[in-house]
């Protein structure tokens, strides 16, 4: 038996008398800890346990038994436990995820959900993407580039600009890297930016935002645009096959496919 210490949020906790059992997220992996905390092992811990209430910040020190693995992860015995902090009220929301939430709900109580696998994976697959956005392109002797967001004047256009007050000067949020890209063009053939953009616009669809991110490339020397084109197919079909190797984990908690 191995022992060791985790960090973590309790999500669920069961309380049958002389065991306490706390399903916890642990800071540093996507897989739920059931820690066990027994009366005849530890009296400590479990006297811990049973005060430690939903969403609370523990520090568990303990032994993983061998072949006890919980439904929904593996089992912690523990030897110790320590509150780190413990919520004063009923925490507004369900932190194991398990109860639907309202979408205003979710947008005020934000902080509270990213301790769900759900909003974890998300972020964990967003992370390795770019990543793997930017192993291609390096790889094609692209080099990152980081244009000025900040700007004088729009480069598609002037009707969707944010404005801003800059030093008593009209300026604009950029809403494309386009004129920046182009200007490198001058001198370095293979650029590429991961980078925010701001567009002024009333959107009617739920897949438009007035604030994104995107992943922008510019060549100097080609035959016509297919070369673009294989470009970014070739990008696509790269970063999504990597993701479907290296994400398994999380996109099985997304319950996604990638085909």
């Amino acid at each position: 038996m191995s022992e060791t210490r985790i960090f973590g949020y309790v999500n669920e906790k069961k309380d049958i008398g002389g065991i306490v059992f706390l399903e916890v997220v642990p800071d540093t992996d996507l897989k739920i800890v059931t820690v066990v905390a027994k009366k005849n092992f530890s009296k400590d811990a479990w006297k811990t346990a049973k005060k430690a209430k939903l969403g609370a910040a523990i520090k568990v020190s303990g032994i993983f038994p061998e072949k006890a693995v919980s439904r929904k992860g593996v089992e912690l015995l523990a030897k110790e436990i320590e509150i780190i902090s413990n919520p004063v009220d009923v925490l507004p929301v369900d932190p194991s995820g398990k109860t639907e939430i309202l979408f205003d709900t979710r947008l005020e109580y934000r902080y509270f959900l990213l301790r769900t696998l759900k909003e974890r994976a998300i972020f964990k697959i967003r992370a390795k993407a770019l990543k793997f956005a930017r192993e291609f392109f390096e790889e094609r002797g692209f080099l990152e580039v980081h244009t000025p967001k900040i700007v004088g004047a729009g480069a598609e256009g002037g009707a969707t600009l944010f404005t801003l007050d800059y030093f008593g000067r009209k300026a604009f949020l950029a809403q494309s890297p386009q004129l920046y890209k182009q200007m490198l063009m001058a001198g370095i053939p293979r650029v590429y930016e991961i980078t925010p953009y701001f567009r002024a616009e009333k959107f009617h669809t739920t897949r438009h935002l007035n604030e994104c991110w995107g992943i922008d490339c510019e060549i100097a020397f080609i035959d016509s645009q297919e070369d673009v084109m294989r470009v970014l197919e070739d990008l696509v079909h790269y970063i999504l096959s990597k993701v479907s190797k290296e994400c398994v984990k999380e996109l099985e908690i997304l319950n996604v496919k990638l085909n």
